[in-house]
């Protein structure tokens, strides 16, 4: 079983205007949540990422089907993600780029990142 390191410190923003939350643990790195509004072209996930990222995930709460990929996602060659599905997890760094689209109607997704 993996020791775990106590947290000295916690350190809590509300919201800011992008409507993120951003959450720094010490000895852990830091957490930022955020809401992004996928549109019919292709739309940046997060539009800005936190720096030193290592992974993020995504979860769609909305009612319509956001589809995940490179800058040149679209429906039919995205990976799907609907409500019902588990959050979507990456090993992913800040230097690297996930778009989202929708067929029409703009969805809100959830990210969590952590550095």
């Amino acid at each position: 079983m993996a020791t775990k390191k106590p947290i000295d410190t916690f350190e809590y923003n509300k919201f800011n205007t992008e409507g993120e939350v951003k959450v720094a643990l010490s000895n852990s790195g830091s957490v930022l949540s955020t809401k992004v509004d996928i549109i019919s072209t292709a739309t940046l996930i997060p539009s800005s990422s936190l720096t030193d990222r290592k992974s993020m995930s995504i979860r769609n709460p909305g009612l319509y089907t956001v589809y995940l990929g490179g800058s040149g996602v679209s429906t039919t060659n995205g990976f799907p993600i609907s409500s019902a599905d588990s959050p979507v997890e990456f090993n992913i760094s800040d230097n690297s780029d996930i778009y989202g689209i929708v067929v029409s109607t703009a969805s809100s997704i959830r990210i969590i990142e952590f550095s």
